[in-house]
């Protein structure tokens, strides 16, 4: 597989492309996750409300214990110190509800953040470095594989060459790559390499 160019000029910037995914990725991810712990801390109140709730809930079931011993009026009070074991469930509830909030968005912001960037390298970055890796690993293949294959080569550089090029007075590629003319066959096969950042390695020819 040909991962890089050889070409130094488009090799580096290839370089400097997957390092700057790479940082756009790892940075989102950081942020993301520093965003989760920041807005989890917005849950503070709805735990506060759960432990309150909770304490209410065996503070009134106590004090309805212990209400419920006295004579003649135990019975009424106890069931109007356990309404606050209601009050309590709806402390609790709210602040359960709070903290399920919070948590739901503290995940959707970080997920946000993190598949925004991703998804434009997705759409950009991605699809240029797999269009390169198959057609460089394509057409360094063909070269191995002998003349013929890398007539192929030069087929398709000389299908890419532009029409001012092919149209210039006394060029005739066409007509040389026809008659098999090997050095207008390697000039044309050089061309689309060189299009494509790769050379031609020694002995290709010869083959």
């Amino acid at each position: 597989m040909k991962l890089y160019a050889d070409h130094q000029a488009r090799r580096a910037a290839q370089l400097m492309a997957d390092l700057g995914a790479l940082v756009i990725i790892t940075v989102s991810i950081w942020l993301a996750l520093d965003l989760y712990d920041l807005v989890s801390k917005l849950r503070a109140p709805g735990v506060e409300l759960v432990e309150a709730g909770g304490s209410l809930r065996e503070l009134s079931a106590s004090a309805a214990a212990q209400a419920g011993r006295l004579p003649l009026v135990g019975d009424e009070l106890a069931a109007a110190l356990g309404r606050g074991s209601a009050v309590a469930d709806r402390l609790v509830d709210a602040g359960n509800k709070q903290m399920s909030a919070v948590d739901s968005t503290a995940l959707w912001l970080s997920l946000l953040l993190v598949l925004v960037p991703v998804s434009l390298l997705l759409v950009s970055w991605l699809p240029l470095r797999m269009r390169f890796i198959r057609q460089a690993t394509a057409a360094r293949r063909l070269t191995r594989l002998g003349e013929a294959h890398v007539d192929l080569l030069a087929l398709r550089g000389l299908a890419n060459l532009p029409l001012h090029t092919l149209a210039k007075p006394g060029v005739d590629l066409v007509g040389a790559w026809r008659s098999g003319d090997r050095e207008a066959t390697e000039l044309l096969a050089r061309a689309e390499l060189r299009r494509l950042g790769l050379r031609l390695e020694k002995g290709t020819s010869e083959r």
